[in-house]
Protein backbone atom coordinates (compact mmCIF):
# COMPACT_ATOMS: atom_id res chain seq x y z
CA UNK A 1 0.00 0.00 0.00
CA UNK A 2 1.06 3.56 -0.60
CA UNK A 3 1.02 6.37 1.95
CA UNK A 4 -2.04 7.87 0.23
CA UNK A 5 -3.92 4.56 0.29
CA UNK A 6 -3.28 4.18 4.04
CA UNK A 7 -4.40 7.74 4.83
CA UNK A 8 -7.49 7.31 2.63
CA UNK A 9 -8.34 4.04 4.42
CA UNK A 10 -8.10 5.85 7.77
CA UNK A 11 -10.33 8.66 6.46
CA UNK A 12 -12.84 6.06 5.23
CA UNK A 13 -12.94 4.47 8.69
CA UNK A 14 -13.55 7.88 10.28
CA UNK A 15 -16.25 8.77 7.72
CA UNK A 16 -18.24 5.57 8.43
CA UNK A 17 -19.57 7.17 11.60
CA UNK A 18 -22.92 7.87 9.95
CA UNK A 19 -24.52 11.28 10.26
CA UNK A 20 -22.67 14.48 11.17
CA UNK A 21 -23.39 14.15 14.91
CA UNK A 22 -22.23 10.51 15.09
CA UNK A 23 -19.11 11.34 13.05
CA UNK A 24 -18.21 14.21 15.39
CA UNK A 25 -18.73 12.04 18.49
CA UNK A 26 -16.71 9.16 17.01
CA UNK A 27 -13.80 11.36 15.84
CA UNK A 28 -13.60 13.13 19.22
CA UNK A 29 -13.77 9.86 21.12
CA UNK A 30 -10.90 8.32 19.17
CA UNK A 31 -8.76 11.41 18.63
CA UNK A 32 -5.70 9.88 20.33
CA UNK A 33 -5.93 6.66 18.30
CA UNK A 34 -6.46 8.55 15.03
CA UNK A 35 -3.35 10.65 15.74
CA UNK A 36 -1.34 7.51 16.59
CA UNK A 37 -2.35 5.78 13.34
CA UNK A 38 -1.62 8.93 11.31
CA UNK A 39 1.82 9.25 12.96
CA UNK A 40 2.57 5.55 12.27
CA UNK A 41 1.64 5.99 8.60
CA UNK A 42 3.89 9.06 8.32
CA UNK A 43 6.77 7.30 10.11
CA UNK A 44 6.47 4.26 7.85
CA UNK A 45 6.43 6.20 4.59
CA UNK A 46 8.75 9.09 5.38
CA UNK A 47 12.46 8.55 5.78
CA UNK A 48 14.14 11.87 6.54
CA UNK A 49 17.91 11.95 7.07
CA UNK A 50 19.05 11.61 10.67
CA UNK A 51 20.75 14.50 12.43
CA UNK A 52 23.65 13.79 14.81
CA UNK A 53 21.45 13.99 17.90
CA UNK A 54 18.96 11.54 16.33
CA UNK A 55 21.48 8.71 15.99
CA UNK A 56 21.08 6.68 19.18
CA UNK A 57 23.18 3.74 20.29
CA UNK A 58 22.18 0.23 19.35
CA UNK A 59 19.90 0.80 16.36
CA UNK A 60 20.49 -0.23 12.77
CA UNK A 61 20.74 2.72 10.39
CA UNK A 62 21.29 3.10 6.67
CA UNK A 63 24.56 4.65 5.41
CA UNK A 64 23.59 6.10 2.05
CA UNK A 65 27.20 6.70 0.97
CA UNK A 66 28.37 3.10 1.37
CA UNK A 67 24.88 1.70 0.67
CA UNK A 68 24.85 -0.56 3.72
CA UNK A 69 23.09 -1.03 7.02
CA UNK A 70 25.25 -0.46 10.10
CA UNK A 71 24.65 -0.82 13.84
CA UNK A 72 25.11 2.60 15.43
CA UNK A 73 27.09 2.98 18.63
CA UNK A 74 26.36 6.71 18.78
CA UNK A 75 28.29 9.79 17.73
CA UNK A 76 31.68 10.91 19.00
CA UNK A 77 33.79 13.97 18.39
CA UNK A 78 37.47 13.48 17.63
CA UNK A 79 39.71 16.45 16.82
CA UNK A 80 36.68 18.64 16.09
CA UNK A 81 35.13 16.19 13.63
CA UNK A 82 31.89 14.31 14.39
CA UNK A 83 31.96 10.58 13.66
CA UNK A 84 29.33 7.88 13.81
CA UNK A 85 30.73 4.95 15.74
CA UNK A 86 29.39 1.63 14.42
CA UNK A 87 29.66 -2.13 13.92
CA UNK A 88 28.82 -4.05 10.76
CA UNK A 89 27.29 -7.00 12.64
CA UNK A 90 25.95 -7.73 16.12
CA UNK A 91 28.77 -10.15 16.85
CA UNK A 92 31.46 -7.79 15.64
CA UNK A 93 34.36 -7.00 17.91
CA UNK A 94 35.63 -4.29 15.57
CA UNK A 95 34.41 -0.73 16.07
CA UNK A 96 34.48 1.47 13.00
CA UNK A 97 34.04 5.21 12.50
CA UNK A 98 32.39 7.13 9.66
CA UNK A 99 32.50 10.89 9.40
CA UNK A 100 29.07 12.39 9.97
CA UNK A 101 27.71 14.22 6.94
CA UNK A 102 24.24 15.75 6.54
CA UNK A 103 21.89 13.58 4.44
CA UNK A 104 24.07 10.48 4.87
CA UNK A 105 22.35 8.42 7.60
CA UNK A 106 18.71 7.26 7.53
CA UNK A 107 16.43 4.99 9.56
CA UNK A 108 15.93 2.67 6.61
CA UNK A 109 17.34 2.06 3.16
CA UNK A 110 17.07 4.87 0.65
CA UNK A 111 15.89 3.57 -2.69
CA UNK A 112 16.28 5.45 -5.93
CA UNK A 113 12.87 5.84 -7.51
CA UNK A 114 12.90 6.21 -11.29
Amino acid sequence: MTREECLNALKDIIARGGNQEELFYWACGFQKEIKLLTDLIEEHFSNPPLYMDEIPKGIWIWDNVNKECIRSLGCVELDGIIYVKFERSENSFITNYLEYEPNRFYRKEVRNVK
